[in-house]
C-alpha cells in the first residue's frame, strides 16, 4: 500500500478545546447489515468511496476565541517563510472537533441534494422517491468514507456530490 503523509494539527494546544461539541457518530452494524439486505432486495447498484483529506474540504472553521493558526513542522512548507505561521481556514486533522465540523459540513451538501438522516442511525442518509412512497438510495457515512446503494436517480446525485467534494478513490 501507499504510504500517506498529512499535516496533523496539535489539537490539545487548541485554546477552545474544552468548549468544542467533539460527538461525531459511526454507523452501527446491525443497521449497515440491514441497508446491505434492503440493497440486495432492491437490486441497487453498490458504490464505495472516500474523500481526498476530507477535514481540509470543510466549511470554514470560526471559533469563539478567534482564529486558529499553526507554526510549520521543522522541514517547512514549500512556498512560505520558515518562520512564517499558518492560519487554519477549514477543518484539520488532529483538531478536536475536526470529525464532527466535517460531519456537518458533508451533511449540510446531503441535505441540499435531498438526503435525509435515517431516524434509526444518523450515518445512514436516504434519498426517497417524490412522486411514490419508494426508497431511490441511500449512503452509510464513516467519517470520510461513503458506502452507497441506489438506483440511477442516485447514482446522479452522487455524481453531483463529486462535483463539490473531491473523492480519492470511488468505485
Amino acid at each position: 500500500p501507499a504510504k500517506k503523509s498529512r499535516l496533523c494539527i496539535r489539537g490539545d494546544l487548541d485554546p477552545d478545546l474544552l468548549d468544542l461539541e467533539r460527538f461525531s457518530p459511526t454507523i452501527n452494524t446491525v443497521n449497515f447489515n440491514l441497508l446491505l439486505q434492503v440493497a440486495a432486495n432492491e437490486d441497487m447498484d453498490a458504490t464505495i468511496g472516500d474523500l481526498k483529506n476530507a477535514f481540509c474540504q470543510s466549511q470554514p472553521l470560526q471559533r469563539k476565541q478567534g482564529a486558529l493558526y499553526f507554526q510549520q513542522p521543522k522541514e517547512g512548507i514549500q512556498g512560505l517563510h520558515p518562520e512564517q505561521i499558518v492560519l487554519i481556514i477549514n477543518g484539520c486533522y488532529g483538531l478536536g472537533d475536526a470529525s464532527l465540523h466535517w460531519r456537518k459540513s458533508l451533511t449540510k451538501e446531503l441535505f441540499e441534494l435531498g438526503y435525509v438522516p435515517s431516524k434509526m442511525d444518523p450515518c445512514l442518509f436516504l434519498l426517497w422517491s417524490k412522486t411514490e412512497q419508494k426508497l431511490e438510495g441511500a449512503i452509510a457515512v464513516e467519517v470520510d468514507d461513503l458506502f452507497t446503494v441506489g438506483h440511477q436517480i442516485h447514482h446522479s446525485k452522487i455524481q453531483q456530490l463529486q462535483k463539490k467534494f473531491v473523492f480519492g478513490k470511488y468505485v
